[in-house]
């Protein structure tokens, strides 16, 4: 079974009052992925809130919330995830901010790929 780190990345995250959520990662076909890391940095002066969440493509795209308007305060940064999230093919990792200033948040993700068998 083949291993590959990737790195995927969003930045900035969409208004979800404006645009929704934005996709940050969709696991490809034949693959199953490891989320191993998501770290959310706030870019600009004023608190805003992550909502980060996940579909599942085996069960119709169904959408499970991972965090829902944490705030991420002004200059910080913060690990929405608190252990290993594993996505399935076409599952996909989506985020997107509630607040102002727009374009306050990036988001970058490590994700080990494994090839299934």
């Amino acid at each position: 079974m083949a291993e590959t780190f990737r790195n995927a990345r969003l930045a900035p995250l969409p208004s979800i009052g404006t645009a929704g959520f934005g996709t940050v990662y969709t696991c490809p076909a034949g693959k199953t992925a490891v989320i191993l890391s998501a770290q959310v940095a706030n870019v600009e002066a004023a608190q805003v809130g992550v909502s980060l969440r996940w579909t599942d493509a085996s069960v119709g795209g169904a959408v499970t919330y991972l965090t829902d308007e944490v705030q991420v305060p002004a200059a910080a940064a913060l690990n929405p995830l608190a252990g290993k999230l594993v996505l399935e093919a076409g599952d996909t990792l989506e985020a997107g901010q509630e607040g102002s200033p727009l374009a306050a948040l990036n988001l970058s993700v490590s994700v080990l790929e494994l090839d299934n068998a």
